[in-house]
């Protein structure tokens, strides 16, 4: 997952074509996110779900980032568009 993430944003760094990589960057970083915090919880049990951790405010905070980021589908729909632009 780090290594993905790490491949990404050195293409993003070096790349001729910033839109599609910055999109990628997007969805992987929000779900990378949301899949540490989960891990995290499953961790601490039922009590990761309490108020007794912070990882139940940061669950939420995360869902809500990715949501207000807009849905994945809209940014895997406007990457195969950039794609499919630039193969034409």
């Amino acid at each position: 997952m780090v290594k993905k993430l790490i491949l990404t944003l050195l293409l993003l760094k070096y790349s001729i074509r910033p839109a599609v990589n910055i999109t990628i960057v997007l969805l992987r970083l929000s779900a990378s996110r949301q899949r540490v915090i989960d891990r995290a919880i499953q961790v601490h049990g039922g009590g990761g779900v309490t108020s007794d951790f912070p990882l139940s405010y940061a669950y939420g905070y995360a869902r809500a980032l990715r949501l207000a980021d807009g849905p994945d589908e809209v940014h895997n729909m406007s990457v195969a568009k950039l794609e499919m632009r630039d193969k034409n």
